[in-house]
């Protein structure tokens, strides 16, 4: 049986440039990585988990990265972390990711454009070179290896940010 959970996976800003006539900031960022990857637990500790390439370098789960908003950290609702809403887009968006979304394996790799101005300063000052990633995931508890590395829970995309679309995949297992 599969149990929602809300994945926050990191990347990093992989070089930049800043327009001062726009006043924008438009870089390369690595958004996700596939592999087996440690997520915590619930407990104070962390379990490896299965992002399969097959779920996350799909043309259905790449085409529905582009138009997603670019955040300054993940929204809260009651001490909680949600996805984002139509009524939080103008609280939290910053940017927009393009359309040029691709793969080069293990990672998803898109350009950003950032578009305010505190967030702008804080990456060109060095403060905030880090992408964060939000999505949630259908964790199947299944043990398995792949490429070498045990994986005791296996994660299906869900949805969020970046994809929207469930996607299922089969997994290598003991």
């Amino acid at each position: 049986m599969a149990i929602r959970q809300l994945r926050e996976d990191q990347g990093y800003l992989d070089g930049y440039r800043y327009d001062a006539k726009a006043k924008t900031l438009t870089g390369r960022v690595v958004v996700m990585r596939t592999g087996v990857l440690p997520y915590e637990d619930g407990k104070g500790g962390f379990r490896m988990e299965l992002k399969h390439p097959s779920d996350f370098f799909s043309s259905s789960f790449l085409n529905s990265i582009p138009g997603k908003p670019v955040t300054d950290g993940h929204p809260h609702a009651n001490g909680q972390p949600k996805m984002l809403t139509l009524e939080d887009l103008p609280v939290y968006s910053k940017g927009i990711i393009h359309d040029d979304v691709r793969v080069d394996e293990p990672y998803v790799i898109a350009t950003v454009t950032v578009i305010a101005p505190t967030l702008i300063q804080e990456i060109l000052d060095g403060k905030k070179q880090e992408v964060s990633t939000g999505l949630f995931t259908d964790v199947v508890e299944e043990r398995g290896v792949y490429g070498g590395a045990s994986a005791t829970n296996s994660g299906l995309a869900a949805e969020g940010l970046p994809g929207s679309k469930r996607t299922r995949s089969t997994f290598l297992t003991d």
